[in-house]
């Protein structure tokens, strides 16, 4: 009974944090990385909500987010998640605005589409980054690493 109770009332603060998170987006009218309410408490509930998933993915064997959790290429970019860690800010940061700036000045897309498809691909070049970066930098290490 005491763990079906912590479970619910965790699953109340996961919930709880995913509205507010949608709250603040709503009431400060952007969910870019310097809005004032990501950048002080959005991601901390970010965090908090995939970390309900995880726990929900553990404790139910038979539901869906478990099911979703199994998939390889997921497993695979758990793998390469540090490398996405590391790599995505520099990436972002580098490309994301020149990329946005292009696809604005071309017309092929207007301010918000221009910078959901500039992020996208920064997206997948930071993931090609990170690929690359395990199999011919942290893989060697991993092997060399005393289990």
């Amino acid at each position: 009974w005491q763990k079906t109770n912590r479970n619910k009332q965790f699953g109340l603060y996961y919930l709880l944090s995913f509205f507010s998170i949608v709250a603040g987006i709503f009431f400060t009218g952007s969910a870019k990385g310097y809005n004032p309410f990501l950048s002080t408490i959005g991601f901390t509930l970010i965090a908090i909500v995939f970390a309900g998933l995880i726990q929900t993915a553990t404790n139910n064997s038979s539901g869906i987010l478990s099911i979703i959790f199994k998939y390889r290429w997921l497993r695979f970019t758990g793998k390469i998640s540090y490398g996405l860690y590391i790599f995505h800010w520099l990436v972002l940061r580098a490309l994301e605005p020149r990329f946005e700036n292009w696809f604005m000045t071309s017309g092929y897309f207007n301010g918000p589409a221009a910078n959901g498809v500039s992020l996208f691909i920064c997206l997948g070049i930071s993931y090609l980054i990170s690929v690359i970066s395990y199999f011919y930098f942290e893989s060697y290490f991993l092997k060399r690493k005393v289990r």
